[in-house]
């Protein structure tokens, strides 16, 4: 699942030509990619739910 919100993320970016701002140095696909499962795996660890949200940018990552 978040491997697929990682994809969905990026295609996004793609699509309104987004450009960088954070200072992670990998592939724009890994970034969305492993940012997205870090999320999912901090989410399983404090019991909480994640949605995966796409273009949600005003929005917690994590519940809260």
């Amino acid at each position: 699942m978040a491997a697929h919100v990682g994809l969905m993320r990026q295609v996004s970016v793609i699509q309104h030509n987004r450009t960088r701002t954070r200072g992670f140095h990998g592939g724009r696909w890994t970034e969305q990619i492993e940012g997205a499962c870090g999320e999912l795996a901090v989410a399983k660890a404090l019991g909480v739910y994640w949605n995966g949200g796409v273009d949600t940018f005003k929005e917690a990552d994590v519940h809260g």
